[in-house]
């Protein structure tokens, strides 16, 4: 369909159809700019249109619609308004198992997005090129092999209100954008019960990650879940299969939650090679997550810490509320920074880990391969993994160390520092 407006409303239901043709453009996120290829749209493609939602079904469990790109929906060059009714149980064999939209934007108001797939990107709503706005609805249980499991997106959304959650992906179970910031403000939006292998809630990179009133995690919901960064995983990558990349990615918590996720590394953040910290608010919460090793926060670099509270967060292992890997953190605050009540084994509130010889460079070895290559084609070959630290060769602290600025591992409060570091009530059964 060319031009005008589709619309899905009532009792209507579109389910059981395939757009199965391979794609033969070398660029499956434009596809359109190769008049040979197919496979677009399982249940609807509009060319310079808009798609309205607002009921009906679209896709059955026993009969999904299926495509290589927009097994839902794809549009190319227009508006998708999803208000009400269902998207669910369709099958893309590249990106956006639910919806696909180039050149255009999406806003979700209502309805529901579920159980949908994609074989590369956005199982649930895949946006490479315009904006997505969110005021409510539910995005869930959908699933992308590489990533954003929810939502995949290259531009900054607004996010007011609406569910993420029970999504599952590689990178980003519930939202992955990349190349552009990610800011939560509103405490409207729940993301919750997402996985993944990198950031179970959000996965941000190449841009930067801003808490500024939203939450990752909701209380008495089931955690966001994942290897590296339970609630928020923040990198700088490129597109080649180089483990080291030049550049910053900031996460920066200025008012907010994040709370109630767990991860092996990183249960609330897990800041990758390159990035940089900072908490500044008051009210910038970090709170009651869980893992192996940086129950709170996954570092390496030291946190600008001016304001806010690291608190009752737990790691099995090393770093309550902090785990740091080999440098030297200077703590100088511009108000109050609570680090309490955290528990691990050694260094409860901050564990700082002292590379060797012997360790693998960093914590993260091997980097991503594959990646987004040849217009996002190769996906992941081989994924990160993470160096366990050899806890014999760490250095750990939960208060004041007497380090000096010529130590290049350690733990020193700067002589500049105007607030005040609050230590209290952390507990390690062994150390720190």
């Amino acid at each position: 369909m060319t031009g005008g407006k589709f619309t899905l409303s009532g009792t209507g239901n579109i389910s059981g159809n395939k757009a199965t043709a391979e794609a033969t453009s070398t660029d499956p996120e434009t596809p359109a700019a190769d008049t040979s290829v197919k496979g677009l749209g399982g249940a609807v493609y509009i060319n310079n249109g808009t798609v309205d939602i607002t009921g009906g079904t679209m896709g059955e469990a026993s009969k999904p619609n299926s495509a290589v790109n927009g097994a839902g929906v794809y549009v190319d060059g227009g508006t998708v308004n999803v208000s009400g009714g269902n998207i669910q149980f369709n099958s893309a064999s590249i990106n956006g198992g639910g919806l696909y939209v180039t050149g255009g934007n999406v806003n979700v108001s209502g309805g529901i997005i579920d159980g949908n797939k994609a074989g590369q990107r956005g199982g649930g709503v895949y946006l490479p090129d315009g904006l997505f706005t969110m005021n409510g609805g539910t995005i869930s249980n959908n699933y992308a092999e590489f990533r954003g499991g929810g939502i995949f997106l290259k531009k900054s959304p607004t996010l007011n209100a609406g569910i993420i959650s029970g999504n599952k992906a590689y990178g980003g179970g519930g939202l992955c954008i990349n190349g552009d910031m990610l800011k939560l403000t509103s405490p409207d939006v729940q993301i919750y019960d997402n996985t993944a292998t990198n950031g179970g809630g959000v996965s941000v990179l190449n841009g930067d990650f801003i808490l500024d009133g939203g939450n990752v995690g909701v209380e008495d919901k089931t955690p966001n879940h994942a290897t590296n960064g339970g609630g928020v995983y923040v990198k700088v990558e490129s597109d080649t299969s180089d483990s080291t990349v030049e550049g910053e990615a900031k996460a920066i918590i200025k008012k907010g939650n994040i709370w109630h996720n767990d991860a092996t590394y990183g249960g609330g953040v897990y800041l990758a090679v390159g990035g940089s910290f900072t908490m500044e608010g008051e009210d910038a919460v970090i709170s009651k997550n869980e893992a192996t090793n940086g129950g709170g926060i996954y570092l390496y670099t030291s946190p600008a810490l001016q304001a806010g509270s690291i608190t009752k967060n737990t790691a099995t292992e090393n770093g309550g509320g902090m785990y740091i890997y080999d440098c030297l953190v200077e703590l100088s605050s511009e108000g109050k920074v609570y680090i309490t009540n955290n528990s691990a084994v050694k260094g409860a509130g901050i564990y700082i880990h002292e590379k060797t010889a012997t360790d693998a460079p960093g914590g993260e070895t091997g980097g991503e391969t594959g990646g987004e290559t040849g217009g996002e084609t190769g996906g992941e070959t081989s994924g990160e993994t993470e160096a366990d630290p050899d806890p014999d060769t760490t250095v750990t602290y939960d208060a004041i160390s007497n380090a000096t600025p010529e130590h290049k591992v350690g733990l020193r409060l700067s002589d500049k520092t105007k607030g005040h570091f609050y230590f209290i009530g952390n507990k390690a059964t062994e150390s720190g």
